[in-house]
């Protein structure tokens, strides 16, 4: 019985976890939806850049 009670919450423990990563997952998706988004990701990957500069951009 206690067995059975640990993987039932394990279970559950496991299905929670999911739920949460795949929500952040869709989060980080939705955000790198928009284009210009993506521009300024690029242009952060290829040196360090102050904001403004990246704004003026």
């Amino acid at each position: 019985m206690r067995g059975q009670r640990n993987r039932q919450q394990d279970a559950q423990h496991d299905a929670a976890f999911k739920q949460t990563v795949m929500r952040e997952i869709a989060g980080v998706m939705a955000a790198l939806a928009e284009p210009a988004r993506l521009e300024l990701l690029d242009l952060l990957c290829q040196c360090e850049r102050v904001s403004r500069k990246l704004h003026a951009k």
